[in-house]
């Protein structure tokens, strides 16, 4: 975000560096919390369970997922980017250019 023409490879600074906001660098090489899946490390970002970052780096370096869990009676909710290229091809289990296909694994 701070190397020059950061603009053209979409980074905004006016949407991201918003008064009032504190930002932290996520370092999953050092992630202590709970091994979801095949996530070996996890950032749970309020120290509760309730928002838990993922690493999913695929094609783009540095990505990360986000789930949320909101109690007992809620379902939990994976929340991701560039999944996929339609709701079509998700719907149909196709995941262009996206690891090795299969079906999707459900944890607990």
């Amino acid at each position: 975000m701070r190397r020059p023409f950061a603009e053209a490879r979409g980074f905004l600074r006016d949407h991201i560096e918003l008064p009032g906001l504190t930002w932290r660098m996520l370092d999953f090489a050092e992630a202590d919390g709970e091994p979801i899946g095949d996530f070996p490390g996890t950032i749970d970002l309020f120290s509760d369970g309730s928002l838990v970052a993922l690493p999913t780096p695929g094609h783009t370096p540095g990505s990360i997922s986000l789930l949320a869990r909101g109690g007992a009676a809620a379902s939990p909710l994976l929340m991701v980017g560039d999944l996929t290229y339609s709701t079509r091809l998700m719907e149909e289990g196709k995941y262009p250019g996206v690891g090795q296909p299969g079906p999707l694994k459900q944890t607990s």
